[in-house]
């Protein structure tokens, strides 16, 4: 499972683009990084804000690191991915970021 992070930047100059530069993997967590308890799985780390952002979630039920198309005649079961919907922090007082 990792949690994504990116910058809030208002307005994107390309609204066709789909692209946020500042979007990363800030930390990936694996089975033996979470807290089980019955069916209630915990997952903790600690985030600091100096901007407005928005985090994700995204995760796979797979190996793979990074989401990748199917292959055509792939199992689409085989490797499957979750994605949240993002949220958004604002950061009172800091200056917005219009890159």
């Amino acid at each position: 499972m990792d949690l994504i992070t990116g910058d809030v930047t208002g307005p994107a100059a390309d609204r066709d683009g789909f692209r946020n530069e500042s979007t990363k993997v800030v930390a990936r967590f694996t089975p033996s990084s979470w807290e089980r308890s019955g069916d209630v799985v915990t997952v903790r780390t600690t985030l600091t804000a100096a901007r407005d952002m928005y985090l994700r979630v995204r995760g796979t039920s797979g190996a793979d690191l990074e989401p990748s198309m199917d292959e055509i005649g792939e199992d689409p079961w085989s490797d499957l991915w979750f994605y949240s919907n993002p949220v958004f922090i604002h950061v009172p007082g800091a200056p917005p970021d219009r890159r």
